[in-house]
């Protein structure tokens, strides 16, 4: 399975993985870029709300991802081709690695997916002691913990709907 197509923010744009691999990590290099700063948390929510484990490969010293679920697996490897690398995880901490610039960040809770949820939150706090909360889920899980006057809420639904048409596996993603 690979990942394929986001819209990000505002939901004006469309980025296909498919048609240009990497084309987020353009994004997220250009501080000036619409969709810069959304695209950022887009995938520190990818390479930080997993439950991937991340080792070297002995043979070949190559970072590689081993998961139970090949949607996470899509997702973890989508953040590591636009610059945001998973590198380590443990109980107490997860390292990725930014656009070539390491960050660790504590693990303070983990909410693994269940039926009843049909989400995944982990919530972390980096360096400079800022706490964050990504989760990503089920679509109808996830719209619901919008604002009904979200700006970008109509938008985000047609774009889920094409994307849903198209016949693609879709999901929301939130930081809090």
């Amino acid at each position: 399975m690979n990942f394929q197509k986001c819209t990000i923010g505002s939901g004006d744009v469309i980025y296909d993985e498919k048609e240009t691999e990497g084309c987020l990590k353009e994004i997220v290099s250009k501080e000036s870029e619409k969709d810069s700063e959304s695209a950022k948390r887009f995938l520190y929510n990818l390479a930080l709300n997993n439950t991937i484990d991340p080792r070297i490969d002995i043979q070949t010293n190559e970072l590689i991802y081993d998961g139970p679920s090949i949607d996470e697996l899509a997702l973890v490897n989508a953040a590591s081709k636009n610059g945001f690398k998973l590198l380590e995880k443990s109980l107490e901490y997860v390292e990725i690695e930014v656009l070539g610039n390491k960050e660790t960040f504590k693990l303070l809770a983990l909410l693994e997916f269940n039926s009843d949820r049909k989400r995944m939150s982990i919530i972390v706090k980096n360096s400079e002691g800022k706490i964050f909360c990504f989760t990503k889920g089920a679509d109808d899980s996830v719209i619901k913990l919008l604002k009904e006057d979200d700006p970008f809420l109509e938008k985000t639904q047609k774009n889920i709907d094409q994307f849903a048409h198209e016949g693609l596996r879709t999901l929301c993603k939130k930081i809090g």
